[in-house]
């Protein structure tokens, strides 16, 4: 290897380790009619370096199925519902084939132990990050958590229940989703006191989302990595310690600075009130609304402006990306998106004989936690989506 050779190597280690680290820093962004996120700054900086030297090779079928779902929403902009609306959606899924790609083209050049040193260094960078900006939050309040949608740093103040949202996002149900890959990595990779400790204060940090749909997502993702692979005596170590410390936690729960089982109960007692934050609404308008238009949808990026000229009194995002999808792109994208969705999945399981566990429950989890949030176009999920990609390859799977 020459040393003009080895020099564009390191550069792309440090490129890719500074675009995951980035995706962490969500809220650090500027609003051009869309968020510029500092990941797109990072990317579009190190794209002018790196543009001549990608790498490039034959789709999977999932990525095919990946880019016909892309396509799918461009061209669903052609019924020019809401023009304005829609073009800034356009860009952001302009802006994701862009990261998709330009990340795809840089990993095939890394080897896979690069790459998940980088995982493990940005996640816990995030992570670390993320809880501390969360405690000083709750200390700027004075531990009293009083209000509704109060933030504060990185806590949410949501009907008095102090929510970690961190860095990554102001939605503490986003934080949990870009949290899931680092929690399943470190949880499948316990042989590092790195990886232990990060996995201590990932699981910390997501009891203290407070977010039911994530802690579902998170909950059955774990019970089915139980389930696959050897090394069952240290799967029965990691349950039992997570259970003695909730035993620990329990018992001195009341000498607690936050008490999370009482915010629990409180969060799980609320769903019958609430309608699950207004979502019982929000569903059921979603899906009248693909009811109306079943074959192509509304367009992408029409949910707020068709709701309010059909007078619904909650305009809000669907917080659905399944019905989201259906009602936008109708049944031609869902069923592109499901298919998509079936061989992320298939990819996953076919890896696990290859001792690769944790894709399986990172896209299960992510997978749930979608039925309460609209996440269709989340660049931390398209992360998770060209590392598989590199899986792939890696051990030769037609994915």
């Amino acid at each position: 290897m020459t040393l003009q050779d080895n020099r564009q190597w390191k550069w792309s280690e440090i490129f890719v380790l500074l675009v995951m680290l980035s995706l962490y820093f969500g809220i650090f962004n500027i609003y051009v009619g869309f968020s510029v996120k500092l990941y797109m700054i990072v990317l579009g900086i190190g794209a002018i370096f790196s543009i001549k030297t990608l790498a490039f090779d034959k789709l999977l079928f999932f990525e095919t199925l990946m880019i016909a779902f892309f396509m799918i929403s461009i061209f669903s902009a052609l019924q020019f519902r809401y023009p304005a609306e829609q073009l800034r959606f356009i860009v952001v899924v302009l802006i994701l084939l862009s990261y998709y790609f330009i990340m795809r083209g840089t990993l095939v050049r890394l080897s896979i132990k690069k790459i998940e040193t980088m995982i493990e260094i940005s996640g816990l960078i995030g992570i670390s990050i993320s809880l501390v900006y969360y405690v000083l939050g709750i200390m700027q309040v004075n531990m009293v958590f009083k209000g509704n949608g109060i933030q504060v740093l990185g806590a949410l103040i949501d009907r008095q229940a102090p929510r970690l949202t961190g860095v990554a996002s102001t939605d503490p149900n986003i934080f949990v989703l870009f949290v899931t890959l680092y929690f399943f990595y470190t949880f499948t990779h316990l042989n590092k006191f790195r990886n232990i400790f990060g996995f201590i204060l990932t699981l910390s940090a997501i009891v203290l989302t407070f977010s039911r749909g994530g802690y579902v997502g998170i909950v059955l993702g774990a019970v089915l990595l139980l389930f696959i692979g050897k090394n069952y005596g240290k799967k029965i170590k990691i349950v039992m310690g997570v259970c003695i410390i909730v035993i620990i936690a329990y018992y001195f729960q009341n000498q607690l600075p936050i008490n999370p089982f009482e915010q629990l109960e409180n969060r799980f007692s609320s769903i019958g009130s609430d309608g699950g934050s207004g979502r019982n609404v929000l569903w059921a308008n979603a899906w009248h609304t693909f009811t109306q238009h079943p074959l192509l949808g509304i367009g992408i990026n029409s949910t707020l402006s068709y709701s309010l000229d059909q007078g619904e009194l909650l305009a809000r995002y669907i917080h659905n990306t399944y019905l989201e999808i259906l009602s936008e792109l109708g049944i031609v994208g869902f069923i592109t998106y499901f298919s998509f969705c079936i061989m992320l999945l298939y990819t996953s399981l076919k890896l696990i004989k290859h001792k690769v566990y944790f894709f399986l429950p990172v896209f299960v989890a992510l997978f749930v936690q979608m039925f309460f949030l609209s996440v269709e176009y989340n660049e931390m999920f398209y992360l998770c989506v060209v590392l598989l990609y590199r899986y792939a390859k890696e051990y030769k799977i037609n994915g």
